[in-house]
């Protein structure tokens, strides 16, 4: 499952980085199942871009963004 590193690729070539899936993928640590989201932030960070992880429920997490994001159920 590469949904969250194929979304961090095309941002980072949104800013005219040229970073490969596969390193994405090997410093975000997916596997079979997926990226969590401590890979998420970490990869972001190690290309450049600011990350934040939050801890939110659901309710309050789906009432508080205004933009686009990744999620999973």
């Amino acid at each position: 499952m590469d949904c969250g590193v194929a979304c961090l690729t095309t941002i980072s070539k949104q800013y005219g980085l040229k970073i490969p899936i596969t390193k994405i993928r090997e410093v975000a640590g997916t596997d079979k199942k997926g990226t969590n989201v401590f890979g998420m932030k970490k990869s972001a960070e190690k290309i450049g871009l600011s990350a934040k992880g939050v801890k939110r429920d659901k309710e309050t997490f789906f009432m508080s963004f205004y933009f686009r994001l990744l999620y999973t159920l």
